[in-house]
């Protein structure tokens, strides 16, 4: 018969005590496991690192044997494992390409020979050949004027007004591409026109313009492969005391260092 005079509870009462400790011990347990589980699932992996946690709990049962109360304990363990891999890294390569039309650093382009700062092989005013030949006065590189425009760097030469021509001779040596040049008289020289020509390595004179006084005719020609050339000017005109022939900003154009 049940104690019921307040001494100790009865064996149910105990049984469903312990019992209820029991799990209220094991549900603690494991929700601390599961939290610590989650901690390091929810961590960022750092290289190549392993974490691992365990967590052990005993969960009392019991077994129902008349009279008596054993408590048996079971130990449950869990050991999640999370690998993190490190990601792979490659060097980075480097391609320098050379734009199409790009000039390799350190190439010369073509010079740029302006006639007044080269030495004529020769000079001659037809007619005057044993006064002039090899040193007419008035044939030099200098400034000038051809109407309002001033060609600083100019080739000059002196007209006889009878028509003879004048002329000069050069040395292109095959190494230039193109001969450009302004052609006029210049300011001072009488109410006339002139006529301007180049003949190349003993050919025929070429005609380049005939200008009248205080015009310009611009002048472009090819020289490749000439190895010597003559400038001429005349008075085609009406005669005239003073006619003073211009090669305003007379240029070749040629291969680096050739006719240094």
């Amino acid at each position: 018969m049940p104690d019921t005079q307040g001494g100790n509870p009865p064996p149910l009462a105990k049984k469903a005590l312990l019992a209820s400790l029991g799990t209220l011990v094991a549900l603690l347990i494991t929700w601390s496991g599961v939290e610590d589980w989650r901690f390091f699932e929810d961590s960022e992996p750092q290289g190549r690192q392993t974490f691992t946690t365990t967590t052990a709990f005993t969960a009392p049962h019991f077994t129902d044997t008349p009279g008596t109360t054993t408590a048996v304990t079971t130990t449950t363990s869990a050991t999640p494992t999370t690998s993190a891999q490190s990601p792979t890294t490659s060097r980075p390569t480097t391609t320098t390409a050379q734009a199409e039309g790009d000039e390799v650093a350190g190439s010369a382009g073509p010079t740029r020979y302006h006639l007044a700062d080269l030495d004529y092989v020769a000079v001659e005013i037809e007619g005057r050949s044993g006064r002039c030949t090899g040193g007419c006065t008035s044939f030099k590189g200098g400034s000038t004027k051809i109407g309002p425009t001033a060609y600083p760097q100019s080739f000059i030469t002196r007209m006889d007004g009878n028509g003879n021509r004048s002329t000069s001779t050069w040395n292109a040596l095959r190494s230039c591409d193109s001969f450009e040049a302004h052609l006029g008289l210049t300011n001072d020289s009488g109410s006339t026109s002139a006529t301007f020509t180049v003949s190349k390595d003993g050919g025929a004179a070429e005609v380049l313009a005939t200008v009248a006084t205080g015009d310009v005719a611009p002048i472009a020609i090819s020289m490749s492969g000439v190895n010597r050339f003559v400038l001429a000017a005349h008075v085609s005109g009406d005669k005239t005391d003073r006619a003073v022939a211009v090669w305003g900003e007379a240029v070749l154009t040629c291969a680096p260092g050739s006719l240094s």
